[in-house]
């Protein structure tokens, strides 16, 4: 019986503190293909000089490309690799697999974008009673009334007098259990 040969999948591999692109130049050494998605960004610093600086889109992130069998020696041989990330549920967990077409998007929103390109890993939907955990409206509960781009419309309810909204970046929410 013939065997035929692995496919290669992207793996999503958990990495220390800032060792993303160190991972990443480590895994291409050992003809890895490994991505890590990377934008230039401008800082003002306290003086006012602006700095150009790269920023990583997902801390802590990189894409792996290969084959399961190699991916299961990559934690082993890098010091810097801590894991790759699960899916499923509590009794089926496998490692989880980004679907080519996904990194080829990713890959171009990061390359062609003229704004910073922020992963939110919160969602929230529509009904959902919710928190405002930061800012100035810190307490603050509402329900959520529509979901844009990473902002919600939070509707809270005055009575007597109807609703007030406002939009709110999701990062700056948390759910709240009835």
């Amino acid at each position: 019986m013939m065997e035929t040969p692995e496919t290669t999948k992207w793996y999503v591999a958990i990495v220390h503190t800032n060792s993303e692109h160190t991972t990443a130049q480590l895994l291409e050494e050992k003809g890895i293909e490994a991505y890590v998605p990377q934008q230039p960004i401008v800082r003002i610093r306290k003086s006012g000089r602006k700095v150009k600086a790269v920023k990583t889109v997902i801390p802590g992130v990189v894409f792996v490309k290969c084959t399961e069998t190699l991916r299961k020696t990559v934690v082993v041989y890098l010091p810097t690799v801590s894991r790759f990330m699960m899916d499923g549920t509590a009794k089926e967990r496998r490692v989880a697999v980004v679907p080519e077409h996904q990194i080829e998007i990713l890959r171009f929103m990061v390359g062609q974008s003229d704004v910073a390109v922020d992963i939110e890993s919160r969602q929230f939907v529509v009904g959902r009673k919710v928190r405002v955990v930061r800012g100035a409206l810190k307490g603050l509960e509402g329900i959520v009334r529509e979901v844009k781009s990473g902002m919600n419309e939070l509707i809270v309810q005055l009575d007597m007098i109807g609703c007030a909204k406002l939009s709110i970046e999701s990062a700056n929410l948390e759910p709240v259990d009835d």
